[in-house]
């Protein structure tokens, strides 16, 4: 009679197990989409803030860059916050800042100062959100089913792109350019809820910091680094400017804000199957990264050539779709060399990232002022060409017998090959 239960056990702790699972996956996306979101929502609401408070493009660039900034310098410390708190306690630090800032833009008299700080508080809890989500998934999701929750966690950024394009008409217009971010703060007190939920139900922040520390050694972490972001700097310029562009070429404003939603969801469907696909193979991730950034950076020479509409309509489904579809594989082939470091590490590509987002745009918008945007989308396919080339780089520093982070205990998710026939070194294929 006894043996029946064995199953029956085993099936209501993978039961426990999948919705354990699906709790981190929605946490972590809630708490992507609460980061990313208030930049996207100044950018949609760009026109009301120049009627109401007299900024004109460049105090609204000087607020992104702001913005990203902090986000940069906290991801420099998310990794010690993660380490203190543990996943759960730093969501919730996250969660709590993106509240109050998104209150304060929200709630709070409608002027400049009252903005600045509220982009300030939002964009640290960007800054920690990211590797604490990270952190998350590597802790709390099986390894054959992190792929899809690293392209679900980085769906968020296009599907903030695209909330707060929906939030412009049906919030901004009716209710004031205020009004959406108290969705954000919506989206942030579930995830602050959530995640406290699960601070009792993961061990202590005191192991996490102790792996984390004894097995990060980051020598070949600077390829990488300026790898990703030198293409962050490419496809954010895509986002930012594929519109300037395709009205520059004499598409109708509805069919220019189209090509950047078709873009958009080409982003979020590429990164969700990527990460799919991830989930049933073994290795390779990052050499399908470069891949990938390597047809990005062919479509948006595409887009600079754009002798008809439907070119250019090909060249930025390619760019949104494959040349920007790449972060959830980067992520889960960067965590799967790093698992005891995935704060750390996270923090410190995400630093990149977000200087990246500062810099890119703005040279690139002076190249188009200074020539065209025809130089200025070969620039931009430059840098995810350069970009592919430095993570090709670190695939080959970080060979076998050459490891710089991983123990001894997670060389089975460094995606070495079994040892050669002939007794030579395993082949390493990250």
């Amino acid at each position: 009679m006894a043996e029946p239960l064995i199953p029956g056990g085993r099936a209501s702790s993978q039961v426990r197990a999948g919705r354990r699972e699906r709790t981190v996956v929605l946490v972590t996306l809630g708490a992507s989409i609460a980061g990313m979101m208030p930049v996207f929502l100044l950018g949609a609401v760009a026109g009301e803030l120049t009627s109401a408070l007299g900024l004109a493009g460049t105090g609204i660039g000087l607020l992104v860059a702001l913005y990203y900034g902090v986000s940069a310098v906290s991801s420099l410390t998310a990794g010690r916050v993660v380490e203190s708190l543990g996943w759960p306690g730093a969501l919730v630090a996250s969660g709590l800042l993106a509240l109050a800032g998104s209150l304060v833009i929200a709630a709070s008299p409608a002027t400049l100062l009252w903005l600045v700080i509220g982009l300030v508080l939002t964009g640290a809890g960007n800054g920690i959100a990211h590797p604490a989500a990270n952190a998350a998934i590597v802790e709390g999701i099986r390894p054959k089913r992190r792929g899809f929750a690293f392209g679900f966690k980085q769906a968020a950024v296009p599907g903030s792109a695209l909330l707060s394009g929906l939030a412009l008409p049906l919030i901004a217009v009716r209710y004031g350019w205020q009004a959406p971010f108290f969705v954000v703060a919506a989206i942030a007190g579930v995830v602050v809820v959530c995640a406290f939920v699960q601070v009792s139900t993961v061990r202590s922040a005191k192991t996490v910091a102790t792996r984390d520390r004894a097995n990060l050694d980051g020598r070949h972490l600077w390829a990488l680094g300026a790898g990703v972001g030198l293409a962050t700097a490419a496809c954010n310029t895509l986002g930012a400017f594929i519109v300037l562009h395709a009205l520059n070429t004499g598409l109708s404003p509805a069919a220019a804000g189209l090509l950047l939603t078709a873009g958009s969801l080409s982003a979020v469907l590429v990164r969700l199957a990527s990460g799919w696909a991830a989930d049933r193979r073994t290795g390779g991730h990052l050499q399908r990264v470069t891949v990938m950034m390597v047809v990005g950076a062919g479509a948006l020479v595409l887009v600079a050539w754009s002798p008809t509409s439907s070119v250019m309509t090909v060249g930025t489904m390619l760019a949104f779709g494959v040349g920007w579809g790449w972060v959830g594989l980067f992520q889960h082939g960067t965590m799967a060399l790093y698992p005891d470091a995935a704060a750390r590490v996270t923090g410190l590509m995400q630093a990149s990232m977000f200087i990246a987002s500062i810099g890119g745009p703005i040279l690139f918008g002076a190249t188009v002022d200074r020539w065209s945007f025809a130089l200025a989308w070969i620039l931009a396919s430059s840098w995810l060409a350069l970009g592919a080339a430095l993570i090709w780089l670190f695939r080959t520093l970080y060979r076998c017998g050459r490891y710089s982070g991983p123990s001894e205990s997670s060389r089975s998710d460094l995606e070495c090959s079994d040892p050669r026939p002939d007794g030579g070194r395993p082949r390493c294929d990250h």
